[in-house]
């Protein structure tokens, strides 16, 4: 996640900032907003990180070179101010497989149990041979010992 991305204009010719701050301005026109935010599993790149406070973005804190094309995205400057007093930013969040597997050991006691060992490692073979004909696989027995 970095200025590059978020200002990236589109085939269309609009960039994700210039799309963000139309909605919020829109929607905070008609009242009060509850939650606007970007939840991504991309991880912020040091320029981006910089101009963070917490998951909303300093706009004291960015650079000059930049500000301009942000401005401009965003409608001018009391614009960007107003959008990015209201935006979260919510990066290097887990992805599809990792948020399984966290809610997986928040709820199964692998560790304690070896029935869900073994469950988890017949998954895990299951979903990585799954395409593969039945004779080509070696070993179709799972257990403990021969862990994939």
């Amino acid at each position: 996640m970095d200025w590059g991305w978020l200002l990236k204009k589109s085939k269309n010719g609009s960039s994700l900032l210039e799309k963000w701050a139309k909605s919020v301005a829109r929607i905070a026109a008609k009242g009060t907003i509850h939650s606007a935010c970007l939840k991504t599993n991309r991880i912020p790149y040091a320029e981006f990180a910089k101009c963070l406070k917490g998951a909303r973005v300093d706009f004291d804190l960015v650079p000059n070179e930049i500000r301009s094309s942000i401005e401009s995205a965003c409608g001018g400057a009391t614009e960007a101010k107003a959008f990015f007093g209201r935006f979260d930013f919510f990066g290097n969040l887990l992805d599809l497989d990792g948020y399984e597997n966290y809610l997986r050991d928040q709820l199964v006691p692998t560790d304690t149990d070896s029935l869900a060992q073994l469950r988890g490692f017949a998954l895990d073979f299951a979903e990585s041979k799954i395409f593969l004909p039945y004779e080509s696989v070696p070993g179709l027995w799972i257990t403990t010992e021969n862990r994939l």
